[in-house]
């Protein structure tokens, strides 16, 4: 009986790590495609830092730099780093991060990123998508402000990392 058990016991040690492969998301696509590191280069072609919204209030919310890591299993993370200022005082300084999930789809030599973003509410779910030319990937995104909730579309340039 314990020798029974035992062996039982050294069966179900020796398929952990088969159990734990088989349950792995599979990747989306393949890693050297899009996956890396991306710096942000650009915001409607201007250099950073670069105004994204002038506030009600007369307050100027900027983008000072930022960056994308693209995992090869369909997920990205997007960091920016963001600052407010009004009357010539910086109010906030800011790292922004969303995570999301995207999905691939490929057009000769151009690569498209789907990218889901999600909001606080169901209704301000939408999907940004970028493209991938090479070492430049040109990301159409939408910029909900937070606090009047103006929605403004912008194109971020970001560089591939080395």
């Amino acid at each position: 009986m314990v020798k029974r058990r035992a062996l039982t016991l050294l069966a179900l040690v020796a398929m952990a790590p088969l159990l734990d492969a088989c349950t792995e998301e599979p990747p989306t696509l393949q890693p050297p495609l899009v996956s890396g590191t991306w710096t942000l280069t650009a915001v409607d072609n201007q250099p950073l830092p670069r105004t994204i919204v002038v506030l009600l209030g007369g307050g100027v919310r900027a983008v000072v730099d930022g960056h994308i890591v693209v995992r090869s299993r369909g997920r990205l993370d997007d960091i920016k780093h963001i600052t407010l200022v009004q009357g010539g005082v910086q109010l906030e300084d800011l790292t922004d991060t969303l995570t999301s999930p995207f999905a691939v789809s490929e057009s000769g030599a151009t690569v498209t990123l789907h990218i889901r973003r999600q909001g606080l509410l169901a209704a301000d779910d939408w999907v940004d998508t970028a493209s991938v030319n090479g070492d430049v990937m040109t990301l159409r995104a939408r910029y909900l402000e937070p606090v009047y909730r103006n929605v403004q579309r912008v194109t971020l340039t970001y560089r591939r990392n080395p």
